[in-house]
């Protein structure tokens, strides 16, 4: 069977011309000029996107202090009977090693693509889900 198949597409790929023209390219057009500064843009890990505004130094240090809050708390709040974890991404009981993977990946990539007052509504809610976290461990 599968050497009939190569049989009915060999006359296609008899017929494709795969050489490469010859062309006379300018390499002074690509050739560094003295003096001349290059400017390539600052791409960080994860970003597809470049923020008019992007996130502060702040911010940035208050996501990560309130993400590092989230995962203790998440561990800890996991480790009461009848808790579960509510977020559909990591499933019902998670372990230590995906809720900071997860937190390493998604932070990483909110923070380089999300304009800055984007990251404010993600670290009001950060406060909210630490809040919710600390009252399940201690109430």
């Amino acid at each position: 069977m599968k050497y009939s198949l190569l049989l009915l597409i060999s006359p296609f790929t008899i017929a494709l011309d795969l050489s490469i023209p010859e062309e006379n390219v300018d390499w002074s057009e690509f050739e560094e000029r003295p003096g001349e500064v290059w400017d390539h843009p600052d791409i960080k890990l994860f970003q597809i996107n470049f923020p008019d505004n992007p996130a502060t130094d702040n911010q940035r240090k208050l996501f990560w202090v309130l993400a590092a809050a989230d995962v203790w708390t998440t561990n800890r709040g996991l480790k009461e009977p009848g808790t579960y974890e509510r977020n559909p991404f990591l499933g019902k009981n998670p372990s230590l090693e995906r809720l900071i993977l997860t937190k390493v990946v998604l932070g990483t990539f909110m923070l380089n693509n999300y304009e800055s007052w984007e990251i404010d509504i993600i670290n009001l809610v950060h406060v909210y889900v630490v809040h919710n976290n600390y009252s399940i461990i201690y109430d």
